[in-house]
């Protein structure tokens, strides 16, 4: 959860905002939710919401002061004698070569 929204302002200055209301979730898929039931306005990934935005049952607001700020996908691995096996190293080639490709069609508007 985040306690506040980062903005940039009119003079480009990126500021934050405290975000307070009656409903704080954890995961997106359930703000994505609590957004289409009208309970409040959400900052969601584009990645996430774009089929929703597409078809009108989502508009976006304060587009003018989105900083278009990005954030990290990790794969984590534990493994023993730091060996990673071959198979889990296809799956993280696939995705790094993927999931690029993927958001970008996404997102597209």
């Amino acid at each position: 959860m985040f306690d506040a929204w980062p903005f940039r302002t009119r003079d480009g200055v990126s500021a934050t905002l405290p975000a307070v209301g009656n409903a704080q979730v954890s995961d997106g898929e359930s703000l994505r939710r609590l957004a289409l039931a009208g309970v409040g306005i959400a900052r969601l990934s584009l990645f996430h919401i774009a089929p929703d935005i597409r078809a009108g049952r989502l508009v976006p607001i304060l587009e003018d002061f989105n900083l278009g700020d990005t954030e990290e996908i990790n794969v984590s691995f534990l493994g023993q004698g730091g060996h990673l096996p071959s198979r889990l190293r296809a799956v993280i080639d696939f995705l790094a070569a993927t999931v690029p490709r993927r958001l970008n069609q996404t997102i597209r508007l």
